[in-house]
């Protein structure tokens, strides 16, 4: 297999940074030759700068931040440098973990101006997800005026209603995309009827 695999990337010098990764999960997991892997991250990251091994390099750096307002500038360093529109194929999952992180920081200390504004970035899972942690927590607990949690809440239900057919609930095998629809509807609906219920306030 080690020979097989030098083989491969010795005739195969142009490889995408899939094919790049893969060969890495090879060297790294299976032949469990660390020298090797070590060497394939580093042509990943040289070669793909912005590329998902570059992405999950930043967010794990991040990640490890303990300071709570220093890790809100390491994520929103991160979003500027590795903009979701730039981003080809699915959401990796640290997005969503970032996402969530800023949205209930953003709400918790009142900066609904830069919430609203990070909204455009977000899919429908992720705003259902955002809406669950801050509007319909906030309204639980009366812990915000009504006029104010109302504006965001609209912001955020707009937000939802252009994004409903997204995809973002298809999982894999699990949901096919009607399915994934009917489920998006479904989320929609609770978090419209909280937003009535807030209107009425």
């Amino acid at each position: 297999a080690h020979v097989l695999a030098r083989q491969f990337l010795n005739t195969y010098t142009d490889l995408t940074e899939d094919q790049y990764a893969k060969m890495y999960n090879l060297y790294a997991f299976d032949l469990k030759d660390e020298k090797r892997a070590d060497s394939l991250r580093e042509v990943l990251l040289k070669r793909f700068p912005k590329g998902r091994t570059a992405q999950l390099k930043s967010f794990q750096i991040a990640s490890q931040v303990t300071d709570h307002s220093a890790k809100v500038k390491q994520f929103e360093a991160f979003l500027k440098k590795y903009p979701i529109t730039e981003l080809e194929g699915g959401q990796p999952f640290f997005y969503r973990t970032i996402y969530n992180f800023l949205l209930e920081d953003y709400f918790n200390n009142e900066e609904y101006d830069k919430l609203k504004t990070l909204l455009p970035q977000l899919n429908f899972a992720n705003l259902i997800e955002g809406y669950h942690f801050t509007i319909s927590k906030a309204y639980h607990y009366k812990a915000v005026p009504f006029p104010v949690l109302n504006e965001l809440s609209q912001a955020i239900i707009a937000e939802l209603l252009a994004k409903l057919d997204d995809a973002s609930y298809v999982q894999g095998i699990y949901l096919s995309p009607q399915q994934a629809l009917n489920n998006a509807q479904e989320q929609l609906n609770r978090k419209l009827r909280v937003q009535m219920r807030i209107s009425a306030e």
